[in-house]
């Protein structure tokens, strides 16, 4: 056997292997994914411009066809409720959401530091956002899997932060 045949040989092992290891790492993720990031989820935050009234948000999370993964949010308890569209993505077990408005301006974006599965009982995320009266605003949200009551919503707001 000489050198040549040698490294063709080490050379396509390596490739082989290279391939099949991204293959199973890409299913995984999108197993992972398919599984954890689809459902209805609930949040609550003090509002941006009154720090006193407490804001109640409905997500529904749904994986596109193109594979990424889309979130709609919904105010509760308002007569004209903000509605916004976005997409979700995961980097660094970080979780990113950046969302538009779709019956207004308002542009918001979220970081939450665990992943979203239908376990959950609580996370804190940091949310981003420009206010109504155009200032920039961060505050904290406590995102859970089912609807809570406001008082413990204040509760788990005054724990996670």
């Amino acid at each position: 056997m000489d050198w040549s045949t040698l490294l063709v040989g080490a050379l396509i092992g390596g490739l082989t292997s290279y391939a099949v290891d991204k293959l199973l790492t890409f299913i995984e993720n999108q197993t992972f994914i398919r599984l954890a990031y689809k459902g209805e989820f609930y949040s609550y935050r003090y509002a941006t411009t009154d720090a006193d009234k407490l804001v109640s948000h409905r997500w529904k999370i749904a994986r596109k066809l193109n594979g990424s993964i889309g979130v709609t949010i919904e105010e509760l308890n308002h007569e004209n409720p903000f509605k916004y569209k976005g997409a979700i993505r995961v980097k660094d077990r970080f979780i990113y959401v950046h969302l538009r408005g779709i019956n207004h301006s308002e542009e918001m974006f979220y970081i939450f530091p665990e992943p979203i599965d239908k376990k959950i009982t609580a996370i804190q995320g940091v949310l981003v956002a420009i206010s109504m009266d155009g200032k920039p605003w961060s505050g904290n949200e406590v995102l859970v899997s089912e609807p809570i009551s406001p008082q413990k919503a204040v509760k788990l707001l005054a724990e996670y932060t």
